[in-house]
């Protein structure tokens, strides 16, 4: 088992995406849909501080809670709805790289495995939380005993006597840059340690959440370790072939930026004629319109190509025909 031809892999994705009956509907459905919940969310956030700003005094005490309650979940609702959605829609491009039939009814798919890639989503955020741990153990170990310290050291130890004054020169801009620039050996090192161990664990788990769409009555768990059997010796082999598709990267680096460009051009120089508020939402309405755009004409091909690389390297059993279980998910 091993991953095709780069080459075959594109050229199949360009003839099952524009063979594929309904592929344009479902992308289209599926980031509407995203886009669609996005903007609610950050526009429903926005009228929810607007709203607690003025509420004052004791007497609003418990309303603020509730508004400010409202507005810490609904990015994790966000979050929950646009995973469900995102597993429904690798799960028909999946459909489609195997000539499959499908339709929008598949990217209900998700929600049908909610629990499933919540156990999912929980244990691969943990795994990544304990490489973090482990890279900032190291890097603090590493730097503490080495002269990478010496001048950060040298600033905090004539006040170590007084916790209070290290409090107040923390909250003095210029020491705190003083301290920061002083850390950053630190924070290089914590970066490059948590690449080395994140970068393992990442490509061992590319083909878990197409587990979780094949294998129905199988758990989070199983989903791990499959996907690292079936990654094991083709690691390096994805990476070449995520590198051949750059561009696609590139347009999801570039869109993302856009979303800080009222925070971006300001650091180099560039005045905004506009209100903090109004420059906001409209480096976000860039962003949204760049994601909705580069998913809707680049998405299909991209899901469809790592979908054959799902196809390639999963053991051989014997096919039933049917990718989700259930005729009416197709």
């Amino acid at each position: 088992m091993t991953i095709p031809s780069f080459k075959i892999l594109k050229k199949n994705a360009d003839e099952r995406v524009a063979a594929a009956e309904n592929s344009k509907k479902i992308v289209l459905i599926y980031v509407g849909a995203v886009t669609v919940l996005a903007l609610l969310v950050t526009v429903v956030n926005y009228a929810l501080k607007l709203q607690i700003s003025q509420l004052g005094g004791l007497s609003n005490m418990g309303l603020r809670s509730v508004l400010s309650t409202v507005q810490s979940v609904l990015p994790m609702l966000q979050s929950v709805v646009t995973l469900c959605l995102q597993l429904g829609y690798m799960a028909a491009m999946l459909r489609v790289a195997r000539q499959q039939y499908a339709s929008e009814q598949t990217l209900k798919l998700g929600f049908d495995r909610f629990w499933v890639l919540l156990r999912y989503v929980i244990l691969e955020s943990c795994l990544y939380t304990l490489a973090g741990l482990a890279a900032f153990w190291i890097a603090v170990q590493v730097y503490l005993l080495t002269p990478l310290s010496r001048s950060a050291i040298s600033m905090v130890t004539p006040e170590m006597a007084d916790p209070n004054v290290i409090i107040e020169l923390l909250q003095d801009p210029v020491f705190a840059g003083e301290i920061t620039a002083a850390m950053l050996p630190l924070f290089v090192l914590f970066g490059i340690l948590y690449t080395v161990l994140f970068v393992p664990i990442n490509y061992s788990l590319r083909m878990g959440r197409y587990v979780l769409i094949d294998k129905p009555g199988q758990g989070a768990v199983f989903a791990m370790k499959e996907s690292r059997n079936m990654m094991r010796g083709s690691r390096i082999r994805l990476f070449k072939l995520d590198v051949s598709l750059w561009w696609w990267y590139a347009i999801s680096v570039i869109s993302s930026l856009l979303c800080y460009g009222d925070v971006l051009l300001p650091m180099v120089g560039v005045e905004l004629p506009f209100s903090a508020d109004v420059s906001y939402f409209l480096f976000y309405g860039l962003f949204l319109v760049a994601q909705f755009l580069a998913a809707y004409f680049f998405g299909n091909y991209i899901q469809v190509v790592y979908a054959q690389v799902y196809n390639a390297l999963k053991p051989r059993e014997k096919d039933t025909g049917v990718v989700l279980g259930n005729i009416f998910q197709m």
